[in-house]
């Protein structure tokens, strides 16, 4: 469990019940009027959760809580994806280029950093799906735990 991560959802959709395998994880908080996932959900498992309503409040919640418990197991922020800031590469009108987030980066001149946002990278890559690519990566960074702390080590 990594905690509870509530999203705003005055009512459930009528008719709506959320099955009970998630019985620990996703549940309807009527008081507070939130929808709460208490651990990660898988890319599939949001799918479900996403297919039982159309409702468009039931969608934002799902989406939300579902993220902001996914990124509690990863960065110590959310990663936000945007046409500027993705891991992939994207066409930046300014340069006329393909580019990435960090093609500004030299890593001769920003070395600590460039490995940290490398380590990042990678640490949010061993978090996503399917696992069954992915936990090679995760089993390494289990092993050996690599800081990605970018005030760990101040560059000189």
């Amino acid at each position: 469990m990594i905690g509870d991560n509530p999203a705003p959802l005055p009512a459930l959709p009528a008719g709506l019940h959320i099955p009970q395998r998630y019985q620990n994880r996703v549940h309807f908080d009527v008081g507070a009027g939130a929808l709460i996932v208490s651990d990660r959900i898988a890319g599939d498992e949001r799918q479900e959760l996403l297919s039982l309503s159309a409702d468009v409040a039931w969608q934002a919640a799902v989406n939300q809580a579902c993220t902001d418990a996914n990124n509690r197991a990863g960065l110590p922020q959310p990663l936000q994806i945007t046409p500027l800031n993705s891991e992939y590469p994207f066409w930046s009108e300014a340069a006329g280029a393909l580019v990435t987030p960090a093609s500004e980066l030299n890593p001769r001149q920003s070395g600590v950093k460039a490995m940290k946002i490398a380590i990042a990278f990678f640490k949010t890559m061993s978090r996503s799906d399917p696992r069954a690519l992915t936990s090679p990566l995760s089993d390494f960074f289990d092993r050996y735990p690599l800081s990605s702390d970018l005030d760990e080590f101040p560059e000189t």
